[in-house]
């Protein structure tokens, strides 16, 4: 039973009976006369889970082959899980490894109405043969459930701004840019404009006052994920730019229209810019 599983992902070379471990050995492995060892394909999972649903499929195998059919138990692991019973669903009837097979699957499903917007829930789950066969390689399972609703909004908008403060208010307020494109970031639901001001920065006073015409220092990094904008860790010219407390923040899927509201803490500039697709 020496060095059975220094390699997982090899283990079911099951038409040689044969498992390698890391090049370095080889151990031959009885299939119908072992011990047998249960264990999950993998260590983690993730459930983006949208309106429309949102499910993983979790493989469990087995080391030896039988000629009956084989239970084993998926429990809850209480003090290592964050998701509450109502966000998720185990769904299987019955957790069987059928007579002469070495695998079975079943699935996690997310509840998206009980899942709030940014909140990543832990379940793990323990893996337990019913019928107390040795177990070892990887008993454990790590499942993030999360909403995940995909967007594809890359284009041209009109942008009109309205100004809560600025340095020469009343001027320049609201103001409207015509056509400015939102660019896909990194990653799924990831976005960026070149100017977070709706132009007062890039084209309106600010430019040529302070200089900040440069549209590198104006960026904003967002995310759009069901409905809601969100962002983090970002910077205007003079210091950290943050959502602004409760302003609006959100996506419109039915008309298509992205509301941003902002606030730069340094010396106060407000606004909230209203994103219309052309």
């Amino acid at each position: 039973m020496k060095n059975i599983f220094k390699n997982l992902s090899l283990v079911f070379l099951f038409a040689a009976a044969t498992l390698v471990s890391c090049g370095e050995e080889t151990t031959t492995y009885d299939v119908d006369g072992g011990d047998t060892v249960y264990f999950f394909f993998n260590s983690t999972a993730s459930v983006p889970v949208s309106t429309e649903g949102g499910s993983a499929e979790v493989k469990v195998g087995v080391t030896t082959r039988s000629n009956v059919d084989r239970t084993y138990a998926v429990t809850v692991n209480a003090e290592e899980t964050t998701a509450p019973a109502n966000t998720y669903t185990i769904n299987s009837s019955s957790l069987v490894i059928s007579a002469g097979e070495y695998t079975d699957t079943f699935s996690i499903s997310g509840v998206f109405a009980n899942i709030p917007d940014g909140v990543t829930y832990v379940l793990t789950l323990d893996l337990t043969p019913t019928d107390g066969y040795a177990m070892a390689g990887k008993k454990k399972l790590v499942v993030n459930i999360f909403r995940s609703c995909p967007t594809s909004l890359a284009g041209l908008y009109s942008v009109t701004t309205t100004y809560a403060y600025h340095d020469f208010l009343p001027s320049f307020n609201p103001h409207t840019i015509n056509s400015v494109q939102i660019f896909a970031g990194t990653g799924v639901n990831n976005y960026y404009v070149n100017d977070f001001s709706g132009g007062l920065y890039s084209v309106g006073p600010y430019c040529t006052a302070y200089g900040t015409c440069n549209l590198t220092q104006n960026r904003l990094n967002f995310t759009v994920n069901c409905g809601q904008v969100s962002w983090t860790n970002q910077i205007e010219p003079y210091g950290p730019l943050e959502m602004l407390s409760g302003g609006v923040n959100t996506y419109n899927p039915a008309t298509g229209v992205i509301t941003i509201s902002w606030f730069a803490p340094t010396y106060g500039e407000e606004g909230v810019s209203v994103y219309t697709p052309l």
